[in-house]
């Protein structure tokens, strides 16, 4: 009876530890086509204290079709809202940057990826995070667009017609040294 308790929460332990799995083909276009996104963040193994901490951010179209994305809370748009979980050895830093409050979005609020191709932006991390400190940081991004439109779709769309999506993407690592 021990042994099933343990074996118990060893596989329960294990499914914890399990990378985050999201499934990104819960929007369909206009088409019914599934939208496939894919997320990549890249930055430098480490940062001089003063310097700015550069992530360069790649949303790709792993789909057949065309999609228009609502860049808001993305990287795609700045830093206009917390769009990253980071942490220093372990702690949670927390944004100190600005807070956008939005209506109804634009059709500039929307930025159309081709299949097979990639929307990208460099953001400085540092602007909206304090990472005065010297440790090992590791971020990734929130992962979320607020409204995924396909071909057969229109935008501009009101809130209240948003199809969200959550996108899987890595994780990146690096250290900030002591001044």
């Amino acid at each position: 009876m021990i042994m099933v308790r343990l074996f118990s929460c060893l596989a329960l332990l294990s499914c914890a530890a399990a990378p985050r799995e999201v499934a990104n083909d819960a929007v369909r276009s206009g088409g019914g086509e599934a939208v496939k996104l894919r997320a990549r963040l890249e930055a430098a193994a480490s940062y001089a204290p003063d310097e700015p901490v550069k992530l360069r951010f790649a949303l790709e179209n792993a789909g057949s079709s065309p999609v228009s994305v609502l860049v808001w809370n993305t990287p795609l748009e700045g830093l206009a809202g917390d769009a990253f979980h980071v942490t220093r050895d372990g702690a949670v830093v927390p944004y100190t940057g600005r807070m956008v409050k939005r209506g109804d979005p634009s059709a500039e609020a929307y930025r159309r990826i081709e299949p097979g191709q990639a929307a990208t932006a460099e953001v400085d991390l540092a602007t909206a995070y304090d990472l005065s400190s010297p440790g090992a940081y590791r971020v990734e991004w929130n992962g979320r667009i607020h409204d995924v439109a396909g071909p057969g779709d229109r935008v501009p769309r009101p809130r209240d017609q948003h199809r969200g999506l959550d996108v899987s993407g890595n994780a990146v690592t690096f250290r900030r040294a002591g001044r």
